[in-house]
């Protein structure tokens, strides 16, 4: 797995663009402050308008790393 970070107080646009520019498969996102309610939906619907909603925008908050570890372990063994 390799992750690319992106650092703090990024738009959705700024986001989806670096999505798309580096190929990732999925989009994680970090919120403490409750702006996911916005930010996650609006990431998801500018990724559809660029034709890249293959992107995996997925887990809330709270989910636990090894969750998403595992999630991405056994999506690959299918790769």
């Amino acid at each position: 797995m390799e992750v690319i970070y992106t650092g703090l107080r990024q738009s959705p646009e700024d986001i989806v663009e670096a999505a798309i520019q580096e190929d990732v498969d999925a989009i994680g996102l970090s919120c403490l402050s409750g702006a996911h309610m916005t930010l996650f939906p609006e990431v998801v619907k500018l990724l559809k308008k660029r034709k890249s909603g293959d992107i995996l925008v997925v887990f809330g908050p709270g989910t636990p790393l090894r969750e998403i570890v595992a999630f991405f372990e056994t999506a690959g063994e299918g790769a």
